[in-house]
């Protein structure tokens, strides 16, 4: 288990970069930021430097796998690994931006893209093209 802290806010995190969970599985957590109505560029100035050091922790113990902006807006489009929702939505409300009411996510749980096994079920009734040959 890693504590990590930031001012008087201490957040137990109990994921470690290839840990997963009771299942022996992790999911990845697509975070999308929305909006908030209201909230204007000076809001955030004060927090910025915070928001930065606390994703910088959660990156560093393997929940946040990927970081980015969006292209046509300003809004970040994070990959989570967690064990479920819960413990991304968890893990996003450390933030400062989530705590202070200045930024929101969306969450969408996903899993593996499953249609690749078709490429390589067996058919008995019909051939399978190898190698560019056709064997049956």
């Amino acid at each position: 288990m890693i504590v990590a802290a930031l001012g008087t806010l201490v957040v137990q995190i109990r994921r470690q970069p290839g840990t997963c969970n009771k299942e022996g599985d992790s999911i990845k957590i697509l975070a999308i930021e929305k909006q908030v109505p209201g909230v204007t560029a000076e809001q955030f100035k004060p927090h910025l430097k915070a928001e930065a050091a606390r994703v910088w922790e959660l990156y560093q113990v393997g929940v946040f796998r990927e970081l980015h902006f969006r292209a046509d807006r300003s809004e970040a489009v994070l990959m989570l690994e967690c064990a479920d929702v819960e413990e991304a939505r968890r893990a996003l409300d450390t933030l400062p931006l989530v705590r202070e009411g200045l930024i929101a996510f969306d969450l969408i749980p996903l899993r593996p893209y499953p249609g690749f096994a078709r490429l390589f079920a067996t058919d008995a009734s019909r051939a399978s093209k190898v190698n560019g040959l056709y064997r049956p």
